[in-house]
């Protein structure tokens, strides 16, 4: 259910005539989030932590040596 809301509000930025409802189905898939969440929750699933990006330098430092000049 939440695809077809993401796809609706998605939809209502480019054809705002034919998708009117934007605020309706963005407040109704955070709704769904939120209750999918509460649902894993119970069931044990914990939210994954955010990671750490890595730093550009380091980044670079992957990259073979003809393509950093241009970084």
């Amino acid at each position: 259910m939440e695809g077809v809301l993401d796809l609706y509000v998605w939809l209502s930025f480019r054809l705002e005539e034919s998708f009117p409802d934007r605020e309706l189905a963005d407040s109704q898939k955070r709704i769904c989030s939120l209750l999918i969440e509460e649902f894993l929750e119970n069931l044990g699933w914990q939210k994954p932590k955010a990671r750490k990006l890595r730093t550009l330098n380091h980044l670079r430092s992957l990259l073979s040596k003809d393509v950093r000049p241009y970084l």
